[in-house]
């Protein structure tokens, strides 16, 4: 059997920066063995699979290399990029559509905006994540950690961990500099059975250097069922948006584990909507297009 299939960099338009995606237009005659195949033999860290369209509602199934995922907002990006991009999804010479995402985590309206006559970004829309109301020991998260106390924060900013939910809890804490947190060493099992992180789902750890690039480390301790998805980006960027630490409007943001590779985001807090409360967005960069034949 033979597929088309793109190869894309989310969050970037630069060839060697952002999140590589293999992207598949037309996956509609595909199993799911077909699908995990296809990812074994490309060697990506992740595809999306588009295995319908129906007034305008793209169904997209995502996987990497160990299992099938409910969400990737890299993915998403990248996917509809792409299919702007090579005209599966008709644009206006300048300004935008509104395509539909249809995931196993429910339906979400894609805005897509174009200028003189090409793709020019793709924003995605989520919803906003809940802060909650808990007192953290600090003395305790800086002893699970094995950093200083005095490193836990953002200088001059009032800002202090914060556990959210969403379809999980996630704990996001703020580094006070980019060298504490490259000199971490993290014992994920020490880090688990660590009473502290009983009830957390994922951990966010980051840091705001010098020209206002993020950086950050994302560790997974529970997955739960239906609640596997890798939007690693959306609760971080919220809180950093919320307590406004970040002079730019466009936000640069890089993981520990790829160094070398920057990731350029927009995000806005929607005020006063109820659904979808969050736009992220950004731009890809189509690398390689054709037939991948597997069997």
């Amino acid at each position: 059997m033979q597929v088309i299939m793109y190869q894309a960099n989310a969050f970037t338009d630069e060839i060697f920066d952002g999140s590589p995606i293999g992207i598949v237009p037309d996956a509609k005659d595909l199993t799911d063995e077909n699908m995990k195949r296809i990812v074994e033999i490309t060697n990506l860290d992740k595809i999306a699979f588009i295995t319908s369209n129906y007034d305008e509602c793209y169904n997209l199934r995502f996987f990497n290399s160990d299992q099938e995922i409910d969400f990737c907002d890299c993915a998403t990006v990248a996917s509809f990029y792409a299919l702007a991009e090579r005209g599966y999804i008709k644009g206006v010479e300048n300004g935008s559509v509104i395509a539909y995402e249809c995931t196993s985590v429910g339906k979400k309206p894609i805005e897509i905006f174009f200028k003189d006559g090409q793709v020019d970004r793709v924003e995605l829309c989520e919803q906003r994540p809940t802060m909650i109301d808990v007192k953290l020991d600090l003395d305790s998260l800086s002893l699970a950690l094995e950093i200083d106390k005095s490193d836990i924060g953002v200088s001059g900013f009032d800002a202090k961990p914060q556990l959210m939910q969403r379809d999980f809890k996630e704990l996001v804490i703020p580094i006070k500099s980019s060298e504490v947190l490259d000199q971490m060493v993290i014992d994920m099992e020490d880090l688990k059975s660590n009473p502290l992180m009983k009830d957390i789902d994922k951990l966010c750890l980051f840091s705001i250097d010098e020209s206002e690039v993020i950086n950050y480390i994302c560790l997974e301790f529970k997955i739960k069922t239906g609640c596997r998805n890798e939007d690693v980006t959306s609760s971080l960027m919220y809180y950093i948006k919320k307590h406004e630490l970040l002079s730019k409007e466009k936000l640069t943001y890089k993981s520990k584990s790829l160094k070398s590779k920057r990731h350029h985001m927009q995000c806005e807090i929607l005020e006063n909507q109820d659904d979808f409360s969050i736009k992220i967005g950004g731009r890809a960069s189509i690398y390689l297009e054709g037939v991948v034949t597997f069997g």
